[in-house]
């Protein structure tokens, strides 16, 4: 009986301290699609009801690295110096941001589809809400497709001693899905 309660006590402190992980790995086995490799990922039916007309959508920085800061011939050397003392910090690591980047609703409408790009990846990743806090999630890496993207919704730009990680789209998995839901919004 001890035993029993001894390992009750101990499972319940686990799953407390360890909560948002466990709902993180739930919603990754069992709350988002298995999509294959280059299918295409659709905007999911309340996005498109919600009445936006442009979904931000998050892009992954990276730290410079110091070989990038010191040869980068773009930089003044005041700015050069700070990159290059933000580049020698440990511990930075790649996050998602919201940027200068989203889905133009209207021209997916327009184009009489919600595909708005191929799928390449599931994971889960590190993310910077607007107003700077830190969180994970389950994120569809698609490669968006160019003609529905709307690169001027917002004035967040790179912070200083990062850079744009690549040119893919991370969409949350509840913002997306693996069929048509533009023809099921009338």
């Amino acid at each position: 009986m001890l035993i029993w309660l001894t390992v009750l006590v101990l499972t319940s402190l686990v799953v407390f301290f360890n909560y948002g992980r466990i709902m993180v790995l739930y919603i990754y086995t069992f709350g988002s699609k298995n999509f294959e490799a280059g299918q295409k990922v659709y905007l999911s039916k309340d996005i498109l009801d919600a009445k936006i007309d442009v979904i931000a959508e998050l892009r992954l920085i990276r730290p410079v690295t110091e070989k990038e800061a010191k040869d980068s011939f773009f930089f003044s050397n005041a700015t050069r110096d700070e990159t290059l003392a933000i580049a020698q910090k440990k511990g930075l690591k790649p996050v998602l941001q919201y940027f200068n980047y989203g889905i133009n609703v209207s021209k997916l409408k327009g184009a009489g589809s919600a595909a708005v790009g191929t799928f390449i990846d599931k994971k889960i990743m590190t993310f910077k809400t607007p107003n700077g806090e830190l969180g994970k999630t389950v994120f569809y890496i698609i490669k968006p497709y160019p003609n529905i993207i709307d690169n001027n919704i917002s004035n967040i730009e790179v912070p200083k001693g990062y850079k744009l990680a690549d040119d893919l789209m991370y969409v949350f998995c509840s913002n997306a899905t693996d069929s048509e839901t533009l023809n099921s919004t009338k």
